[in-house]
């Protein structure tokens, strides 16, 4: 069988990357190696680095316009470009986040991370248009498939997207959760866990001065931020925010690779995750299988992974009186959430989506 997936890159090494490195390797177990359309080159040692994963793929690079315009009109239809070559694959797998194709396959899956990205759209006017016009056009793309090709396949990732889609167009859209290997993030009980550990890449919708904000009231406490490093200029704006405060309490652990990220997780007391309107919250899945208690923002799907209203909060001050009390808690307390939590989560269990993904293809 003939597999193409197309995204815009693995070297963010965010959410969409891990359901792509996932889809593969669950492929590869298929004995099908993918062709992957991206914009940017990515060795296999960094994939294995990062996810402590052994794929196999085919990866074509799509050439991007170095003109700021002529980029933006193709970030809107980023895949127009390869339409003609797609029309050979048995199946295609679409994780670009851009307005569906129109091609005469049949056998085309768009998974939708999101319809409107409010958590961008906050930071810049120009920002704000550019989702506006991409929801737009997503929104029609969806009610246009749903006419013209029945045969198309449109997956999103959570109740919260599903609800945004619904709203929009009209159409309720099936759910596949992203993938979390839960196994692969079990710890051993740590009775000495200390410390507070948020992962994201290092951009402005993660939030991650309002986290120094709330490191600044905790003086005494670690904080770890962990991420990948995908806008420098902004990376840089948090190393000298944190320097300008004279912030003592926080780690910075840029591009840290897979046994690096588990150790922290293995060794730190609470998770925290302060995007607005999270589409889904991955990372927190993935800390709530190491052990870690989460405290996030109380908005997106980060409703639907954290049920309990005392680990989500609102404002500023919000966050910093819920984590007082979770510094208070209990040990017995402590366990108890963690066992109701890792209960919770195992819907989310990798095996789960690759199943899933994989029975479009009719196995």
């Amino acid at each position: 069988m003939y597999v193409a997936i197309i995204i815009r890159s693995l070297k963010v090494f965010g959410g969409g990357e891990r359901n792509v490195i996932s889809l593969i390797e669950a492929l590869n177990r298929k004995l099908i190696t993918p062709d992957i359309l991206t914009e940017e080159n990515v060795r296999y040692e960094e994939i294995e680095t990062r996810y402590n994963k052994n794929v196999k793929f085919n990866l074509i690079k799509i050439n991007t316009p170095n003109v700021k315009i002529f980029h933006f009109l193709k970030e809107i239809f980023f895949s127009n470009p390869i339409l003609h070559s797609l029309e050979k694959y048995d199946f295609v797998y679409d994780f670009t986040n851009k307005p569906p194709l129109v091609f005469n396959s049949t056998k085309y899956l768009k998974y939708i991370y999101v319809l409107n990205d409010r958590r961008a759209a906050r930071f810049s006017k120009a920002t704000y248009f550019y989702i506006l016009i991409t929801k737009i056009l997503s929104s029609i793309g969806i009610k246009k498939f749903r006419r013209i090709h029945p045969g198309i396949i449109n997956i999103t990732q959570s109740e919260y997207i599903q609800n945004e889609i619904e709203k929009s167009t009209g159409i309720k859209i099936p759910i596949i959760y992203p993938p979390v290997n839960l196994n692969e993030f079990y710890c051993n009980r740590n009775p000495n866990r200390s410390g507070i550990v948020s992962i994201g890449r290092f951009s402005r919708e993660k939030n991650y001065f309002l986290q120094i904000e709330i490191a600044k009231k905790f003086p005494r406490v670690q904080f770890t931020f962990v991420g990948s490093v995908k806008n420098d200029a902004y990376f840089r704006k948090i190393l000298k925010k944190i320097k300008l405060d004279s912030v003592q309490n926080i780690t910075l652990l840029p591009n840290a690779n897979f046994n690096q990220l588990k150790q922290v997780l293995c060794s730190s007391l609470i998770f925290l995750h302060t995007t607005i309107e999270e589409h889904f919250g991955l990372s927190t899945v993935e800390a709530v299988a190491a052990g870690c208690l989460p405290l996030v923002h109380n908005s997106g799907g980060q409703q639907e992974v954290v049920r309990f209203k005392e680990f989500r909060f609102n404002e500023l001050d919000n966050a910093v009186e819920k984590l007082e009390n979770m510094l208070d808690m209990p040990d017995d307390k402590k366990d108890d959430y963690r066992r109701l939590l890792k209960a919770d989560i195992q819907k989310y269990d990798e095996i789960n989506f690759q199943n899933k993904i994989l029975a479009y293809l009719n196995f």
